[in-house]
């Protein structure tokens, strides 16, 4: 009589390795039993599967993606195996479709129905240069760049002052990350200083991202982070600074090369 196998999944999952020339492979595991249960005894049985973009037809020139044949061993009836890692790798398939698998234990008819790959099996370690902008949703994540021309600007003053301002409209609330950079340095005559320099994002009620530079720091390039949650509407994000003491009295610090970035994230 010939013997139908049957199959219980157990999981399937899939991962992409971090680094680009190891191939995307997905872990697919499960128990091999008869048409009536019992489980198949241990052995090294010689398994085929196949990928499919359809759940039902056989139209192979069609819809079928990808198939393979492996040797697979069994202890007490579970396998497990590396789909991808034969001679046919999936590095050809880009998982923005939903697949559908099927496999044949030696010579027995392809098992149905097909088993549709939920979402485990797209969520992949993601290897270097995998996102691309068309993997982006438009709006999901937008960015401002400035980097101006602002000339080397002396400061003498105390209190916190203002040295880059960007103003940006949120359409909905979200996670509004900056970055800025800028070079420090002391003016020919002053010995030594305490500078703190800071990001602050409108609507915060106070400062993000500050960073101090200490008394005797002849030059520095500083860089900071801030993020908040901002609501809908416009915002107004600055980098400040804010001279607190300068030796000898009266001489000046320098900044130069400003540099903001604002990215937001949409909920």
């Amino acid at each position: 009589m010939k013997k139908i196998v049957m199959l219980s999944i157990l999981a399937i999952s899939l991962a992409v390795a971090a680094m680009a020339d190891i191939p995307k492979t997905i872990n697919y595991q499960g128990r091999l039993t008869d048409s009536t249960g019992n489980i198949l005894a241990d052995g090294t049985y010689s398994v085929a599967f196949r990928l499919w973009t359809h759940p039902t037809s056989d139209d192979e020139g069609t819809y079928r993606v990808w198939n393979d044949s492996y040797q697979v061993p069994t202890k007490n009836g579970y396998f497990s195996i590396e789909l991808g890692s034969g001679l046919n790798t999936l590095d050809s398939l880009d998982f923005n479709t939903t697949y559908y698998l099927d496999m044949q234990v030696g010579t027995d008819e392809f098992m149905a129905p097909r088993h549709k790959l939920n979402s485990a099996a797209y969520a992949m370690n993601v290897a270097d240069g995998a996102i691309i902008t068309d993997k982006i949703a438009d709006n999901a994540v937008t960015n401002k760049w400035i980097e101006t021309d602002i000339p080397s600007k002396n400061w003498n003053t105390f209190g916190s002052q203002q040295i880059l301002s960007q103003e940006i409209t949120l359409t909905k609330d979200a996670t509004v990350v900056a970055f800025a950079k800028c070079n420090y340095a002391l003016v020919t005559g002053a010995t030594a200083s305490v500078c703190q320099f800071h990001i602050d994002m409108e609507g915060m009620g106070g400062d993000n991202g500050e960073n101090s530079i200490n008394t005797g720091t002849p030059s520095a390039m500083v860089n900071l982070i801030g993020t908040a949650i901002l609501t809908a509407g416009t915002h107004t994000i600055t980098l400040n600074i804010n001279p607190i003491s300068i030796s000898p009295s009266g001489e000046s610090i320098r900044t130069n090369r400003h540099v903001m970035v604002i990215m937001v994230f949409y909920k």
